[in-house]
């Protein structure tokens, strides 16, 4: 019976993985969807402002596939400011989730992976293409039939974390320089 029922329960994970592979039409955003993955590549640690940046090694964009590892982290860092944006206003607009039992380490956590994900973005070309998909993703808490908008919880930091990622991309820049 285990040999039979092996191969039926490869197909759905087939399916999977087939779809996955498929054509998605031109879908425009990378930051739409599951989160890019990132090859093991190493990390390089920079220092900014008294702030220790951990970062893939390929920021350099040295060698081929330097980009896609890049915008995969890119995208997971995106993915995270959502996942702690979604934690804080799960109940939009009435209730707001923060955790009674633990210090509050958002505002710190999502300026972190706010910024890594802007300027990682910024390295590849696609900060515009981040920047309106979190846009996006405000938006879709919004109900304008029910009289509110989105919460600002991303776009409200935005114009700071434009400025660290700004920095944080020139100290890239004189890392891979040498200097």
């Amino acid at each position: 019976m285990r040999r039979r029922l092996a191969p039926f329960l490869m197909i759905p994970a087939l399916l999977l993985v087939v779809g996955a592979c498929g054509d998605d039409g031109g879908a425009g955003s990378p930051f739409e969807g599951t989160p890019g993955t990132v090859e093991s590549a190493g990390t390089v640690r920079i220092e900014v402002g008294g702030e220790s940046w951990e970062l893939p090694a390929a920021v350099c964009l040295a060698a081929d596939g330097d980009a896609d590892i890049v915008l995969g982290a890119a995208e997971q860092a995106a993915e995270q400011v959502r996942s702690l944006v979604g934690h804080r206003v799960s109940g939009w607009p009435t209730t707001t989730w923060v955790s009674p039992d633990q210090p509050d380490t958002y505002a710190e956590d999502v300026r972190v992976a706010g910024v890594t994900a802007l300027a990682l973005a910024g390295l590849v070309g696609e900060q515009e293409a981040l920047e309106t998909a979190w846009r996006d993703y405000e938006q879709s808490y919004a109900d304008p039939e029910g009289g509110w908008g989105p919460p600002y919880e991303i776009s409200g930091r935005l114009s700071d974390w434009r400025a660290e990622a700004e920095t944080l991309t020139q100290a890239i820049a004189a890392h891979c320089a040498g200097g």
